[in-house]
């Protein structure tokens, strides 16, 4: 072993060999087998015509539909997703054009995925604002019942003989669309202010139901 030989017997005779065999980096190596698949990998994805095409024209569109559409909808900031129909359009029929001239079958997944998210973006914009519609319309519904019966209390206190202290309040009341803004996503932190892209949300949906947003 201290010389570096093993010993064997190979049948009625013994032979030796070197313990340490030297290292030989010939074509078949692994260093080299790993150069020539990274190799390969580098050109078949410079030769992929479908992946040259998305970074020369369509990049920026993939960019835009992850900035203005599926980071919104991600982190529940429905307000931020524009609700412009002519726009989503525009990218939409881009999107698609590009999904049927993709024959890579990853590709072709990937960019499909882009196009649902899309979807699922822009049409939760609408499940957004028709959740908060119906949460104003109740409140009012609700007003309605609290002041009828306000008005009825008030006529059966009128009506008895009463005596006492009087006392005097004076009540702030807020603008509808922050008032509903209060409802909706809470009292705005302090220093923070209301947020106006929210504010002009609810402002749309406020006048779609004859309501004067700032009166």
């Amino acid at each position: 072993m201290f010389t570096s030989q093993v010993s064997f017997n190979v049948g009625n005779g013994s032979a030796s060999k070197p313990l340490f065999q030297p290292i030989s980096y010939d074509n078949n190596s692994f260093f080299d087998i790993l150069f020539n698949t990274t190799q390969q990998i580098v050109y078949i994805t410079q030769d992929n015509a479908d992946l040259v095409n998305i970074r020369t024209n369509y990049l920026s569109l993939l960019q835009k539909i992850h900035d203005d559409y599926g980071i919104h909808a991600a982190s529940r900031n429905y307000e931020r997703i524009s609700t412009d129909n002519s726009v989503y359009v525009d990218v939409y029929d881009q999107i698609t054009v590009l999904i049927s001239n993709t024959s890579d079958d990853a590709l072709h997944l990937l960019l499909t995925l882009s196009r649902e998210t899309l979807m699922a973006a822009f049409h939760s914009v609408t499940l957004h604002s028709g959740n908060i519609t119906l949460h104003i319309e109740k409140t009012i519904l609700q007003q309605k019942v609290n002041d009828l019966l306000t008005q009825a209390n008030s006529e059966i206190i009128q009506n008895s003989t009463t005596s006492g202290q009087f006392a005097i309040v004076r009540n702030f009341q807020l603008a509808p669309v922050y008032n509903y803004y209060i409802q909706v996503y809470g009292v705005p932190v302090y220093g923070a202010g209301f947020d106006p892209i929210r504010i002009s949300f609810l402002a749309e949906i406020l006048t779609s139901l004859s309501i004067n947003p700032y009166n």
